[in-house]
């Protein structure tokens, strides 16, 4: 991710959402974060998306390493944008120290925690290998992190419903005449 150019866009320190601060570093890494990890109550994890589908992040290492990444553009920011500003540039280098990336996550978790059943909100649509299929029309759809479901995981009324499910279901195909074909393990 390209970081100085969406911290700059974002306003860090002018704008309101993003105070300088713990709670405004927080909020501005949650907010560039959003659609890739996001943090999930009940499984007490954060959840990564991975361009297919939402997965646990076991350990939270996925989450760790976009901090890290993100506090290491946010220290090039500093220097960029206010390299006179020694409090401001000291305060940007302590952001890389692993307590302090543990409380930008510890932080972060609360501002929009998400609930498993979320990920399934929308029972008629199944994550498969190379989109997400719409059972009401069967139309491929490109995958989206906000209705893909996260791990491999369907919701058993779909399965039985109609008889479909994402072991047996390879990919699906778009085709001019039909719209779409389901590919059968």
């Amino acid at each position: 991710m390209e970081y100085i150019s969406k911290i700059k866009a974002a306003g860090f320190g002018e704008n309101p959402l993003y105070p300088q601060n713990d709670i405004g570093i927080a909020r501005l890494f949650f907010d560039l974060h959003n659609g890739v990890i996001r943090y999930v109550t009940e499984a007490k994890s954060w959840y990564a998306y991975n361009e297919q589908q939402w997965d646990k992040d076991d350990g939270g290492f996925r989450a760790m390493e976009l901090c890290k990444s993100f506090v290491q553009a946010f220290g090039e920011y500093a220097v960029q944008t206010r390299p006179d500003d020694g409090g401001f540039l000291k305060w940007a280098g302590k952001l890389t120290a692993r307590r302090n990336r543990e409380g930008i996550l510890r932080d972060a978790m609360s501002i929009a925690p998400v609930s498993i059943a979320d990920f399934d909100r929308d029972l008629m649509l199944l994550n498969v290998q190379n989109g997400t299929l719409n059972l009401n029309n069967f139309a491929l759809q490109h995958h989206n992190e906000y209705y893909a479901p996260p791990g491999p995981r369907v919701r058993e009324s779909r399965v039985h419903r109609h008889g479909l499910n994402e072991s047996t279901v390879t990919a699906v195909r778009a085709t001019p005449l039909t719209g779409c074909r389901i590919l059968l393990n």
